[in-house]
């Protein structure tokens, strides 16, 4: 069987449980965002999946030897794909994905705007190889670029739709801390590779007991968040399914909170970052 055939190598290639929440976000988006928008978002969507699958590839690309060390080795390059072959489909994603927001602006409004989005997307590319390549290895600089990035995902499917401006603001706030965790938990994950590696991670610079600690405030402030937003009347209406949805957050919480008093281990780690994906997951929801 050719390597790129095998299916380990495509479920890793196309990333499958983000590229459901992708489509899931935008799908969702849609059904608030006014028909002669939905174009435009589409071309959102697909430009900022390619881009996002062009991170994936050049973030395995320079995170092999890691990955070994981690036994983590769901990596594109160390599942058989040839480096080069990796660069040049690297490449080929995001050139289709920033040709799709070049042509939707032609074709939507006529020019290119220099400081719209796909100039947004060009430094978007650059960032992700950046951190990949260097950024990554830094305490806090790597995990709050990929954080922003994301609420810049969210933003981007928001935008316009017809929500309110504090309605897209808890989307986008939730996004953004939630997965500044996530990369947290994941370092925390990685700290056995990065300490061989001399990575300076926040797990490295400050210890896995203080990073933990770290991790807990930033989930208490994520918690504190939704609280503050979901006593807004203004934002939700409290009708039954609502309040229904709203309490299952509370299960999420809760898991994540015994995760993080239990003792630290890998696999607790691994088990968190699973559940801060569920709960976003689940926060993407209220978009229906």
């Amino acid at each position: 069987m050719p390597e790129l055939a095998k299916p380990s190598l495509l479920v890793q290639a196309f990333r499958l449980p983000n590229t459901f929440l992708i489509i899931l976000l935008f799908g969702l988006a849609a059904l608030r965002t006014p028909e002669q928008a939905l174009t435009e978002l589409c071309a959102h969507g697909v430009g900022i999946w390619l881009v996002m699958l062009g991170g994936y590839l050049i973030n395995d690309f320079y995170d092999q030897d890691t990955d070994k060390l981690n036994g983590r080795f769901q990596n594109f390059f160390l599942l058989g794909l040839s480096p080069l072959l990796g660069l040049w489909i690297y490449a080929l994603l995001n050139a289709f994905g920033l040709s799709i927001l070049i042509i939707k602006e032609w074709l939507l409004f006529g020019k290119v705007d220099l400081v719209g989005k796909p100039s947004v997307a060009v430094l978007v590319v650059v960032l992700l190889w950046v951190y990949a390549a260097y950024w990554k290895r830094v305490a806090l600089v790597g995990n709050i670029l990929v954080a922003a990035l994301v609420a810049l995902s969210v933003y981007w499917a928001l935008e316009l739709t017809e929500l309110s401006l504090l309605q897209k603001a808890y989307y986008i706030l939730f996004a953004g801390v939630l997965n500044l965790m996530r990369e947290i938990v994941k370092d925390l994950e990685d700290l056995h590779g990065d300490l061989l590696t001399q990575a300076y991670t926040l797990p490295v610079w400050l210890g896995e007991v203080w990073t933990v600690v770290f991790v807990r405030v930033l989930l208490c402030g994520v918690f504190f968040l939704q609280v503050y937003f979901w006593t807004q009347d203004a934002i939700w209406h409290k009708d039954p399914p609502r309040i229904f949805y709203e309490a299952i957050f509370l299960v999420f919480y809760f898991k994540l909170f015994l995760l993080l008093k239990s003792q630290q281990a890998q696999a607790s780690y691994v088990a968190m970052s699973l559940w801060i994906k569920l709960l976003f997951f689940w926060g993407i929801l209220g978009l229906f």
